[in-house]
């Protein structure tokens, strides 16, 4: 029977939790949490509506999310969102993005068009090209102007970043890879599309997989509602218990103790450390120094989102969400319709829209970051009145930057990391964004290694 610690009660400490003792029933877990369980995903009413200041809603582009709520019993409470489709604004007019927008890796060269019979327009194997950014790769292939379109909508969504900071081969390992193997666009199309659901039902149940449809989804209530519930299923697990203590340092040989300010906790045969890397740095600070110091390394970027407020009669737009190219020059990266997609959010004849401006604006106050974007709304939809009301969150530092010294910061955390045989690194800064992305690599991360 091993003991395991797990620090952190966001979503990856909560998931890891879960497929662990469903894994290993008779194994003591212990999760650690200094502050409220679920970590970035949170949800407040606001004037009748309901706003989430972290993510607002689920990408599920894999089977994960609808397995886990399943197996916690609230599938009853996925709300699919009513209206998916995704404008973006080219030189001020709106267009619709490509449909398998939700599919980018697996679909990435359809997503972007079909023109080229040979993804290697330059003839050269992706192998040889480095670190190569997203930008650069899509620049090369297809040219300057569907590059700052397209591409540069793609990563202001998925990654809240512009395409010159998305490095290639360590944020797509596995596209990379069968464009290493393959010359045909084609042939790198067939393979990812076959290869993945294959992989998905080797790791998911049957029920899962027919259950499972690519979409936005939200929860009836929020998202917190999943986290309570997620939670409520650990603690009546006999063999998980939370510790509400904020650890402060590690001893780890042979067997880790954690230490907090007033108690000591362990032996543990294992520390999962789910919370960000700067967090894990100062514990690990006395116990491994350069671990520590390069953790410290990782740079991040900082996001706001603007949730506004306007009369139903006054809004007239369709779709999940526009989205504003780089070139556009406005300041917000897009604008995220809440009212149409998860009407039961929003109160009655009001529109709820979600905004998302880049950067670090803590010299600006909310009004300030609030007028900002109600400048880029007047101008995108020709609007002169005034919101009901309008409300800010700043997640500071939230986002890895994953650019092209990503991928070794990963690597060097990772070897040395292998020193420590009982210490694993979780979380959204090593697997990347996205709920449903991060519970499929938590489970993988759990089959293969505990």
């Amino acid at each position: 029977m091993a003991k395991t610690a797990i620090i952190g009660a966001g979503i990856a400490g909560l998931s890891a939790a879960w497929y662990l003792s469903e894994k290993h029933p008779d194994d003591e877990i212990t999760i650690f949490e200094s502050d409220r369980k679920g970590g970035v995903i949170h949800t407040e009413v606001y004037e009748n509506a309901l706003l989430e200041s972290g993510p607002g809603y689920v990408i599920a582009d894999n089977p994960a999310f609808h397995e886990l709520c399943s197996e916690i019993g609230i599938s009853d409470l996925l709300l699919p969102a009513k209206d998916k489709k995704i404008f973006y604004r080219n030189q001020a007019y709106q267009q619709k993005v490509p449909s398998d927008f939700l599919s980018f890796e697996n679909n990435f060269l359809s997503f972007l068009g079909s023109g080229f019979n040979s993804f290697f327009a330059m003839k050269k194997k992706v192998s040889l090209w480095g670190d190569t950014s997203l930008f650069d790769l899509l620049k090369a292939t297809y040219g300057q102007s569907y590059t700052e379109t397209l591409g540069s909508v793609y990563s202001r969504f998925a990654f809240r970043n512009e395409i010159e900071n998305i490095d290639f081969s360590s944020n797509f390992p596995q596209l990379k890879s069968s464009m290493e193997s393959q010359e045909i666009l084609k042939s790198v199309l067939s393979d990812m599309k076959k290869k993945r659901p294959e992989y998905w039902k080797s790791i998911y149940s049957a029920e899962a997989m027919a259950n499972f449809k690519p979409d936005f989804y939200s929860v009836k209530g929020g998202l917190s509602v999943f986290i309570d519930k997620l939670s409520e299923s650990l603690k009546a697990k006999p063999n998980v218990q939370f510790e509400f203590e904020k650890i402060q340092g590690i001893k780890k040989e042979p067997h880790a103790h954690l230490n907090s300010k007033k108690r000591k906790f362990g032996p543990f045969d294992h520390v999962l450390f789910a919370m960000p890397v700067g967090d894990a740095a100062t514990i690990l600070k006395s116990a491994d120094k350069p671990l520590a110091d390069k953790l410290s390394d990782l740079k991040k970027h900082s996001v706001n989102v603007i949730y506004s407020a306007w009369a139903k009669k006054n809004i007239q737009t369709a779709g999940f969400a526009y989205y504003m190219p780089r070139k556009e020059n406005l300041s917000v990266y897009g604008m995220e319709f809440i009212g149409n997609a998860f009407p039961e959010q929003s109160p009655e004849k009001m529109f709820i829209m979600r905004m998302i401006l880049p950067g670090d604006l803590s010299m600006l106050s909310d009004d300030d970051i609030i007028s900002l974007t109600e400048t880029d709304l007047k101008k995108t939809f020709s609007l002169t009145d005034q919101p009901a009301w309008s409300k800010v969150y700043r997640q500071q530092n939230a986002h890895a930057k994953r650019d092209k010294g990503y991928k070794n910061w990963k690597k060097d955390v990772q070897e040395l990391v292998e020193n420590h045989k009982n210490i694993t690194m979780i979380g959204s800064d090593f697997q990347g964004p996205g709920l449903a992305n991060l519970l499929e690599q938590t489970k993988q991360l759990i089959a293969d290694d505990f």
